[in-house]
């Protein structure tokens, strides 16, 4: 078995600047969690698959009617709790309906079902820190980004299939 899951991954060069403050985050505040995926707004949360099975994730969405292309935009920072800092993405009517259609397909077409997906409101964003925040650094961090303009568009086509390696999850392909 496998741990896989759906998201738009960003292009460059927006990806390498997204790491870049990833990287910061690391530095500075000892964050490292976050750099174990690429830079992304997750669709469909991880679930479980046969690696022997993997076309079939392939497959189960070939046949998925999503709107192309998608214009979205970052804007600025904000965070989840004390746990989560991330960078903003705007919603978009557009973004909303490709998050609810692929969960549909996942579900209809790949009998991916997943109940803590089910319970929680989608709510774009693109993960900076999470994990391994600690509680007296989190306000250090908000501090470090308050003043910081970060207000970025890009334009996708596609979402992608990531994978969980020892290194961390990894792009394998666009769905």
């Amino acid at each position: 078995m496998g741990k896989y899951f759906i998201a738009i991954a960003l292009p460059e060069p927006l990806s390498s600047e997204v790491q870049k403050i990833r990287l910061e985050v690391a530095g500075l505040f000892g964050c490292k969690a976050a750099l174990r995926s690429p830079p992304h707004i997750t669709l469909h949360l991880p679930f479980e698959w046969k690696r022997n099975r993997e076309k079939d994730l392939f497959k189960g969405f070939s046949s998925g009617h999503f709107e192309w292309p998608l214009r979205l935009q970052l804007s600025g920072f904000s965070y989840f709790g004390l746990r989560v800092f991330f960078a903003v993405v705007k919603p978009c009517p557009a973004l909303i309906s490709l998050q609810k259609g692929v969960v549909r397909q996942a579900q209809t077409q790949l009998h991916l079902l997943n109940e803590v997906q089910n319970l929680r409101p989608f709510h774009p964003h693109v993960t900076l820190a999470f994990r391994d925040i600690k509680k007296e650094t989190f306000g250090k961090i908000l501090k470090h980004f308050e003043d910081v303009d970060f207000n970025r568009d890009f334009t996708t086509e596609s979402f992608h299939l990531l994978r969980l390696e020892k290194e961390g999850w990894k792009c394998i392909g666009s769905l």
